[in-house]
């Protein structure tokens, strides 16, 4: 009987000896496909991410393809609209977004979100009314005027208001009070504060966000001067990656109290007191320096206790800043203050010589040789290319090697030797610009394309191809250079917020229109990344055409 135990439990042995090989190959395999890249391709692309319906409503249709399990939600006040399937495993899936009539007179719309394990992607749901007029938004202006005369305590609106702006800060830098607080920018120009009490699992607004809000109960108050909203994310949708510009302007205007918190950018300044820590903890909860441009206008640059880039050394040297405008009235004195606050350590760009206050220029010892001219030296002497222009990006070489395409300019401008790398994936062709694993405090890179024909005056559309992963603030600038390679016009600064978490394979389009300056010019693509964690943030630029 002894015996007989022996023998099963040796055939038992060998047989989980036989079989665990397997699993652990089949474990791999599981674990290989588990982590594959993942990607979600969505089409067709609608203009601003919003779906339309007409009042009778109907159904629209989304393809999804990926690699991912994904799931659909929609925001509140939408029973109108449904979609099927809400939730499917990875494939390519049709989406079916089926919306009741509307029997009232205003137009409606409602939050649609479609998530995987790494992404989100977002969609308005708009339809019209009986009346056949769409959503009808109210400027920040005019709920400025509701805050007039309050205090700290507010009022609840009582009002069918709605709002439509952009958020032009970032949170990611902790140069704000906290996490929750926020300025916005209508399209007339016109901005305020927005404060977000953070709910469970909602983190802070991304600095590019385009909200839509219903006001009705929502808070608003006057704090010091500057007019704050209240309002919750549930009376909130949000379409992320519409980034505005900023307005252009002087320390003048921002001091005479023409920008209260607007989103703006001041050139020709410097630093009245350089090389000191922006933040300095003798003067919490803020550190406060001196700005002053050529004719002697001063203003002043606040810098929080929280910013990541407090234990840096302001700069030397002149040139641009962008921030947004805080606004401050005095108890004491009743006056009221007008400060510049940026949220990135990358737009406090002063690269130039300083400047003597009245003219002049005071030494600089890295000055810049052409600070007005070739500011990439891209080969002047090139024969131009004619447009149509689209070079074909599977020509960009080794893959994980530095992206080299006749004629294209591909320069490190600051860190050592990082530049665009080729890359590919699926099929998909890309220049890839990511500064991953770099030890240095900052890096800048430009990809330019060769010189291309043009005809002042007339004008051409830039189309733009990319996809984006671990995004966290570093920034992606297309930039039209004239046919001396001097700066003509900044078309985008992207900085996306997406994909925090990897890759997504967006396959984000962006079509910008420019004017000839000459018979000549170029298109540069300018990549910068400041301290951790910026530095993870990738762009894959996928394709780049001129016509």
């Amino acid at each position: 009987m002894k015996t007989l135990n022996k023998l099963a439990t040796r055939r038992l042995l060998l047989a989980i000896l036989t079989i665990a090989p397997l699993l652990a190959v089949t474990s791999c395999k599981d674990e290989m496909d588990y982590y594959e890249k993942p990607y979600v391709t969505l089409s067709p692309n609608f203009t601003d991410n919003t779906i339309p319906f007409k009042q009778d409503g109907g159904k629209q249709e989304l393809t999804i393809e990926t690699n991912r399990r994904f799931s659909i939600t929609f925001g509140e006040g939408a029973e109108w609209v449904s979609a099927t399937p809400m939730e499917a495993t990875e494939g390519t899936h049709q989406i079916a977004i089926t919306a009741l009539p509307n029997r009232s007179e205003d137009a409606r719309e409602a939050q649609m979100i479609i998530k995987t394990s790494t992404t989100q992607h977002v969609y308005l749901i708009m339809q019209l009314g009986s009346t056949g007029k769409g959503i009808t938004y109210t400027s920040l202006a005019e709920i400025a005027k509701l805050g007039e005369g309050l205090d700290q305590n507010g009022k609840t609106i009582d009002q069918d208001l709605r709002i439509r702006a952009t958020v032009t800060t970032h949170a990611e830098t902790k140069q704000l009070p906290f996490a929750g607080y926020h300025h916005i920018q209508d399209a007339e120009g016109n901005a305020l504060v927005l404060i977000v009490p953070k709910g469970k699992g909602e983190g802070a607004l991304q600095f590019g966000d385009e909200v839509t809000a219903k006001l009705k109960g929502a808070k608003i108050s006057n704090y010091k001067g500057t007019i704050q909203l209240q309002v919750s994310h549930a009376q909130m949708s949000i379409v992320p990656n519409k980034p505005i510009e900023p307005i252009e302007t002087t320390l003048a205007e921002i001091v005479a109290g023409k920008h209260p918190n607007q989103y703006v950018r001041v050139k020709d300044v410097q630093f009245v007191k350089p090389d000191v820590p922006f933040f300095d903890s003798a003067s919490a909860p803020s550190t406060r320096h001196k700005l002053v441009d050529k004719s002697g206008n001063e203003a002043e640059l606040d810098v929080w206790k929280t910013a990541t880039f407090g234990e840096e050394k302001v700069p030397s040297g002149s040139g641009s800043i962008t921030a947004v405008v805080t606004v401050y009235k005095s108890n004491k004195t009743n006056k009221t203050f007008f400060n510049l606050r940026p949220t990135l350590r990358s737009d406090i760009k002063l690269d130039q010589p300083r400047f003597d206050v009245g003219g002049g220029n005071q030494p600089n010892p890295n000055p810049n040789p052409n600070p007005q001219g070739n500011v990439y030296g891209v080969d002047l002497s090139q024969t131009a290319c004619t447009i149509p222009f689209a070079d074909d990006f599977s020509k960009g070489g080794e893959d994980k090697k530095d992206f080299t395409l006749p004629g294209w300019l591909n320069k490190a401008l600051v860190g050592t030797t990082l530049k665009f790398q080729n890359g590919s994936y699926g099929g998909v062709h890309f220049a890839l610009a990511s500064a991953f694993k770099s030890t240095e405090p900052e890096n800048k890179f430009v990809l330019v394309t060769p010189r291309l024909q043009m005809k002042a005056g007339s004008s051409y559309t830039v189309d733009l191809t990319y996809s984006t992963g671990h995004t966290n603030g570093a920034t992606l600038t297309i930039q039209q250079l004239d046919k001396d390679g001097k700066l003509v016009k900044t078309l985008e600064v992207i900085n996306d917020q997406s994909s925090p978490n990897g890759f997504g394979n967006q396959h984000y389009k962006k079509s910008y229109t420019i004017t000839g300056s000459a018979d000549a010019g170029y298109i540069a693509l300018l990549y910068e990344a400041s301290q951790k964690p910026l530095h993870t943030t990738t762009y894959q630029v996928e394709a780049l055409t001129v016509k």
